[in-house]
């Protein structure tokens, strides 16, 4: 069994062990908000299912990867200002969601570099990283970038308050912009 990081599926049982809601898991502990605000409310509903009830081999079909070839973060990344303030309250670290989402390279709290943990298959927690990162992205917090991470989480953390017409506005700037044409 094979979990992906952004988009698991067999949330249902994931749920059940955890001792919550499934639909909560789905919204809250994953990236699925993200990528369903670029989604038809149809496939929003299926790709929910999917990742309900699902064995998730439809999930990259249905989330949109297949189609233009979008390529996910295969590396776990962290905020190092994070895991401290998480060691320091909590006691641990652990992952955080908004440091996944795919295009972000920096952390929309402290406004640093991510660091990049490169070997997800031998990684079990964030105790295992040490205090310094493997990798760090390029030094780049222009406000472009910092602004970039925000508008993100802001979306991972919509819920189901997304808007009908969010894609409709999307592709209209996109067009106005000369970056898409009809058809």
């Amino acid at each position: 069994l094979t979990i992906r990081m952004d988009l698991p599926a067999h949330l249902s049982i994931i749920a059940e062990w955890a001792g919550m809601d499934a639909q909560e898991l789905l919204q809250k502990h994953t990236l699925f908000p993200f990528y369903a605000a670029f989604m038809s409310e149809a496939r929003r509903k299926s790709l929910a299912d999917e990742m309900i009830h699902g064995s998730g081999n439809k999930i990259l079909y249905m989330s949109g990867h297949m189609a233009g070839g979008f390529s996910t973060h295969q590396n776990f990344r962290f905020c190092s200002l994070c895991v401290e303030k998480d060691r320091a309250l909590l006691g641990e670290a652990y992952w955080h969601r908004i440091h996944q989402i795919p295009g972000v390279e920096v952390c929309s709290i402290h406004e640093v570099n991510l660091g990049e943990f490169p070997d997800t298959k031998a990684l079990r927690s964030l105790e295992e990283v040490l205090y310094e990162p493997v990798n760090i992205y390029p030094e780049r917090k222009s406000k472009e970038v910092i602004g970039m991470a925000k508008d993100a989480v802001s979306l991972l953390e919509q819920e189901n308050r997304i808007e009908m017409n969010f894609r409709a506005k999307c592709m209209a700037r996109v067009q106005e912009m000369g970056l898409a044409t009809l058809g």
